[in-house]
């Protein structure tokens, strides 16, 4: 998995690419120290580029959303391609995350 994290005033936006899986539960780590903050309430991840996702990796975006909340912080996932949109629809998640096509 690679990312890409643009941060703006009150605002982080990610972009990450290839598979989120638990081989990239590592780099899943570092992109987690690296994308959140205290001080953003607002995050966008773009899901665009990740062709596949397993329960790990649903799990490592509720990590994500955990830590985020902890600090009233909120996630948008953007733009899932149609095989990962329908194991976050399958997953529920289009109940703690907002979900935009």
């Amino acid at each position: 998995m690679e990312f890409s994290i643009n941060q703006q005033p009150g605002q982080n936006n990610a972009s990450l690419k290839g598979m989120l899986t638990i081989k990239e539960k590592e780099t899943f780590q570092t992109f987690l120290g690296k994308f959140l903050s205290p001080h953003i309430r607002t995050y966008k991840l773009d899901l665009s580029g990740i062709s596949r996702i397993d329960s790990i990796g649903l799990g490592m975006l509720l990590l994500l959303n955990n830590k985020a909340e902890k600090n009233n912080g909120k996630i948008t996932l953007e733009s899932p391609q149609s095989q990962v949109k329908e194991a976050l629809e399958i997953a529920s998640f289009d109940k703690i995350f907002q979900i935009e096509s």
